[in-house]
């Protein structure tokens, strides 16, 4: 073939560039590309383009500097190794076209891996955020390509919503055969309705006894927030300090000293037992019950959820915290719970 062909430099380094090839490319042609590589902006941008790392390089750089959680950092580990990397680990940035990530992420929801398609595309979408901020600017149309995605039906927390239910839930938990530490641990996620690796992760240092509350800061959202206590939860406080052994953490791990419960430890028991509840479902229970049969106002269990507002101005505005309530409402869910147990 013949080819048209031309010298760069840029500083120390060097390379030979192909225009294209005759007679593909006219003579015409190929002096034009020609005079465009003779801006010094092109040439900076060809010999960056050349010199950037490649995904898996940008990829490590981004997990390096955000970090998750033990679990996800795990699972997003595998998602990488096993659905990205095999592709896109040796190409460069500016090589990742919308057609090829396109293909990936189909791919691994016509293998079933619905859920899988969506986190993939999202972690590669993360990766090239980074890279725009560090030294590469390349951009792809990845809300495009997740219109062509499936969506996969969402899929509800198991959870007791009626009273009936829950009285079951309470008679399972009640002939549990686990440790007390996980019976502690499930009594008040149901008290306290905490997301799982929010319960988990509390230390002795986050309560305060002199305002009778808890203070921790929510795994979403992220504005803290109060779990006001009560007589109830203050006795089995009293029960699991002297379980915790001296632990900085309300619960302990058993087998990795210094660290907390794994937050998948108590749903594991409850589904072991035969109980259909989940941890992260007793949420649903108290956001459910707590209105319709205590008749609270749905915005403070809201707000005890850590849920955003749903005001139309954010919470630019609205920064209620209606404690005296909730502390109220909080009270009044744990008597509730204490009368249903009563009569098991």
């Amino acid at each position: 073939k013949k080819s048209y062909r031309l010298r760069a430099y840029n500083n120390s380094s060097e390379t030979t560039i192909t225009l294209g090839c005759y007679p593909d490319l006219s003579l015409k042609e190929a002096t034009e590309r020609y005079k465009e590589f003779h801006k010094p902006s092109t040439i900076e941008s060809y010999f960056q383009k050349v010199d950037s790392k490649t995904f898996e390089e940008y990829a490590k750089l981004y997990m390096l500097e955000k970090q998750v959680s033990g679990k996800y950092s795990k699972t997003r580990l595998e998602r990488f190794e096993n659905h990205i990397f095999p592709h896109l680990a040796h190409l460069k940035m500016h090589q990742i076209t919308n057609k090829l990530v396109k293909k990936i992420v189909i791919d691994i929801q016509a293998s079933g891996k619905l859920v899988t398609g969506q986190r993939c595309l999202t972690l590669i979408k993360q990766v090239f955020d980074h890279c725009s901020s560090e030294d590469c600017d390349v951009n792809l149309n990845f809300s495009a390509i997740r219109k062509c995605l499936i969506n996969p039906k969402p899929k509800n927390f198991t959870a007791a919503t009626k009273v009936s239910s829950l009285k079951k839930v309470l008679s399972g938990i009640k002939e549990m055969n686990v440790s007390e530490m996980i019976r502690l641990n499930i009594l008040l996620g149901m008290h306290w309705f905490l997301r799982p690796g929010e319960i988990a992760s509390l230390r002795w240092s986050d309560i305060s006894y002199e305002d009778a509350c808890i203070y921790f800061k929510p795994s979403k959202n992220g504005n803290d927030n109060v779990i006001p206590l009560n007589k109830t939860t203050l006795g089995y406080l009293q029960r699991l300090q002297m379980l915790s052994n001296g632990s900085d953490y309300l619960f302990p791990s058993p087998v990795k000293a210094g660290e907390a419960i794994c937050s998948e430890s108590a749903t594991t028991a409850l589904r072991r037992n035969g109980i259909q509840q989940t941890m992260h479902g007793f949420r649903a229970t108290a956001r459910t019950l707590i209105v319709e049969k205590l008749k609270f106002d749905a915005n403070y269990v809201e707000k005890q959820l850590s849920h955003k507002t749903r005001n139309p101005n954010g919470t630019a505005y609205d920064r209620t915290e209606h404690l005296e309530k909730r502390a109220e409402m909080m009270a009044t869910w744990s008597d509730f719970l204490a009368e249903l147990q009563s009569k098991i």
